[in-house]
């Protein structure tokens, strides 16, 4: 069974944006929300990068990964 996450993490300086990332602490590797952070400049940024999250957990057979990107 995976631990679930504790704590709030400090991802993103944006508000909104780091309560987002932090929803997904859950499911998603903490690495890849951190990566993920920094590609995320605005609210529009977020489809985008969570998108290509998805795509690349997919090819890696990571489908749980892909689902929630």
């Amino acid at each position: 069974m995976r631990a679930f996450p504790v704590g709030y993490r400090d991802f993103h300086p944006n508000r909104r944006l780091n309560y987002d990332l932090n929803r997904w602490l859950a499911v998603l590797p903490e690495r890849e929300l951190v990566a993920a952070a920094e590609l995320i400049a605005t609210g529009s940024d977020w489809p985008t990068v969570m998108l290509e999250h998805a795509d690349r957990a997919e090819r890696e057979g990571r489908l749980l990964h892909a689902a929630f990107g």
